[in-house]
């Protein structure tokens, strides 16, 4: 029995079940809870988070390539690229989650609250902590996991905050802690993006999100994005600044078969200019505009990327994506030689299966045992 407080306690349990009863960034709903209400939308978005795990994770085999002194092009012009620019799914990440997290949350936080806030945090806690913690306790005890700083600061997910000078533990996650202080300043972002209920209000914050990622990528000592524990934090909130308000500029357009052209046109552009070698900067810039055709796309391209198959690796992208460092440096240390395009699939192949258990047996699991332990202590609070 979940015990009562008074009425301002009953009318933040109401905005935070409003909160809870909206779509999941990764596709998904928590246990007992009814379908979002984009339901025909979500899947698409869903699958293109697969899409960019494996991009960022072939992007980390690189090393095979360029340390054996291959040519970068040896491999075939796509893989060629996924080595050499890869780390621009990060950016395709950032973009899309904070579309996703503005349309499945924003208006909950037209009239925030405390119970709307504790409750929105304990489900993103929820969704991003325990698979971190859970890799990165794999890498205790070496150089790069050792200090207690370096510790402290991936318990707490502040590692990429400009607080520590290096690279800790797990390296993809410094990109969860970029996206976990996204989290936090929501609120702050939601309430510029309600503001006004004209578009072009919206459409000027994402130009100001854009205009953060041109001074980030001159500021960089090559022009290029990617940085991570320097200054990742800025190029998160960029690139989720500009999803937010993208969702919102366009919230109420009707999803039709257009956004599928226009989509796959600009698939068809960022991969030319991704082979092409061009600026980071045009091609992450792009992303924000993708990721709003997928998903108010209503013809092909919303089958495509919303397929079982593709939505499944959508769905265990997360797992994908912290555990295939951990993987490839242990092939690494057993002196693997992976260096044909098929020896990439293999590998690849075997990430997607570690992923799929760590789904099962850690990731889904400690996600909602934990929302219902911090919501019941949230409640006991409430009501004490």
């Amino acid at each position: 029995m979940v015990p009562k407080g008074g009425s301002e306690d009953n009318r933040n349990d109401s905005a935070a079940a409003k909160v809870a009863r909206e779509a999941r960034p990764d596709g998904e709903t928590s246990p007992k809870q009814p379908p979002p209400r984009s339901q025909d939308l979500r899947p698409a978005l869903t699958g293109v988070r697969g899409v960019a795990a494996c991009v960022v994770a072939v992007f980390h085999m690189n090393y095979w390539f360029y340390a054996g002194g291959w040519d970068p092009y040896g491999p075939g012009i796509v893989l060629a690229t996924m080595f050499r620019a890869g780390y621009l799914g990060v950016d395709l990440f950032f973009a899309l989650s904070g579309y996703v997290i503005a349309s499945a949350y924003l208006e909950a936080f037209r009239r925030p609250s405390l119970g709307t806030y504790t409750q929105f945090m304990i489900r993103r806690f929820a969704r991003v902590w325990p698979l971190h913690v859970a890799t990165m306790l794999l890498y205790v005890g070496a150089p790069a996991c050792r200090a207690p700083g370096d510790l402290l600061g991936n318990l707490l997910m502040v590692q990429a905050w400009g607080l520590i000078g290096h690279i800790t533990c797990n390296e993809p996650s410094w990109s969860i802690s970029c996206e976990w202080f996204a989290y936090l300043a929501f609120p702050g972002l939601a309430w510029l993006l309600l503001r006004s209920e004209r578009r072009w209000a919206a459409l000027a914050i994402a130009a100001a999100g854009l205009g953060g990622l041109g001074a980030l990528t001159w500021m960089s000592r090559d022009n290029s994005l990617d940085v991570t524990f320097s200054m990742g934090l800025a190029r998160a909130a960029c690139g989720f600044t500009i999803g937010a308000a993208l969702c919102r500029g366009f919230s109420g357009v009707r999803p039709h078969v257009a956004f599928d052209a226009c989509g796959v046109l600009l698939i068809a552009v960022i991969g030319g200019l991704a082979m092409a070698g061009a600026s980071d900067l045009l091609v992450a810039g792009l992303f924000g505009p993708l990721v709003l055709c997928i998903a108010l796309a209503a013809g092909p391209l919303r089958a495509v990327l919303g397929a079982p198959p593709v939505v499944w690796l959508g769905e265990i992208s997360y797992s994908l994506y912290l555990w295939h460092h951990f993987l490839i440096d242990t092939l690494k240390s057993l002196g693997a030689t992976i260096t044909t395009p098929a020896a990439v699939g293999l590998v690849l192949c075997l990430i997607i299966g570690a992923a799929a258990m760590s789904r099962r047996w850690i990731e889904q699991p400690a996600r909602v045992g934990l929302i219902a332990l911090l919501t019941g202590w949230r409640h006991r609070l409430a009501g004490s």
